[in-house]
Formats: structure tokens, C-alpha cells, sequence
């Protein structure tokens, strides 16, 4: 007896079915799902994403003392964060489903991203003076006399006004 042919999944972004080409920019978070109804006899064996660039999960402060978290990308919904731009970013779902002793792997669901960034990024940095002070070596002191003062800029993807840290 033959397998019946996977359905095609689709791919939503925030809980909505998206095509097209989506606009986002660094940092925003980003709340992918794939969707899918499997015939009766089968069930859901693996699914898989494909996602390029440089991406981070969530922050959690019991791991990594509140650092980001690798994102994992072989359950149906993942949320994560571009950390890098790019255009026509192409990002993939596809799931294997199983049943009657076999499996089949469904089509590819396509979604396509233009992740913008900020541009012209640099740092700045001042540099105090040295004192020696009751036999110690001082770097920098109070007022203008600084340690070391980094002043980073850097300029906001076109249509986006927010600040970065």
C-alpha cells in the first residue's frame, strides 16, 4: 500500500500565514510557525527549518547568566532574532511524516525575509589620563579626567527611528 503524499506546509509569522517578501529589521523578534494537516493515518516524525544568517533565540536569565540561547530549529514554532541584515533572506520549512511502516518528506514551504540593519557602525573611544596617587597608578578620576569613554554610532535602517543599545 502507498504512502499518501505529504501536504505542503506553510510557513506564518506571528501567527498569520505570510507570501511575499517580508520586511524586518535586526533585533526584532521574530515568531515563526509552520502549519500544517496531516492525513489520518499519519504522524509527525520530524520538521526542520532553514534559516540563514546569524540568529539568536531568546534570552533566558537561568542560562548562561542571561546571555542568548541557540535556537532550535526542529520543532514547529521557534522564536528568534536576526542579528545580522540581509536581502531576500530565504527561509525554509519541511516536515517528515510517518505511518504504514514508511515515511514521506513533504515539499519545502518557502518564506522570503529582507532583514535591515543599521549602517556605518563605529566606536569611539576616549582615553583619560594616568596619575599616580598615594603610590598607585590612577586611570582616569572624576569630571572630564575619564577612564576610557566609548561612544559607539551608528545609523538606523531607512524607515526605523529606534535607538540600540
Amino acid at each position: 500500500m502507498a504512502l499518501p503524499a505529504a501536504p505542503t506546509p506553510t510557513v506564518k509569522l506571528g501567527g498569520n500565514s505570510i507570501s511575499g517578501t517580508q520586511s524586518v529589521v535586526v533585533g526584532q523578534q521574530i515568531a515563526l510557525s509552520g502549519s500544517v494537516s496531516l492525513p489520518l493515518c499519519m504522524s509527525m516524525s520530524s520538521q526542520q527549518w532553514s534559516v540563514p544568517g546569524t540568529t539568536v533565540g531568546g534570552f533566558n536569565t537561568a542560562a548562561l547568566n542571561g546571555g542568548p540561547e541557540a535556537t532550535n530549529f526542529t520543532q514547529a514554532t521557534n522564536t528568534f532574532y536576526w542579528v545580522t541584515s540581509g536581502n531576500s533572506l530565504s527561509v525554509t520549512y519541511q516536515y517528515t511524516m510517518s505511518g504504514g511502516g514508511g515515511t514521506v518528506t513533504s515539499p519545502a514551504a518557502p518564506a522570503a525575509f529582507n532583514v535591515a540593519g543599521p549602517t556605518s557602525p563605529s566606536t569611539g573611544v576616549t582615553l583619560g589620563t594616568i596619575n599616580i596617587s598615594n603610590n598607585k597608578l590612577v586611570f582616569g578620576g572624576s569630571g572630564t579626567n575619564i577612564g576610557i569613554l566609548f561612544t559607539p554610532s551608528a545609523s538606523a535602517p531607512s524607515g526605523y527611528s529606534n535607538t540600540w543599545v
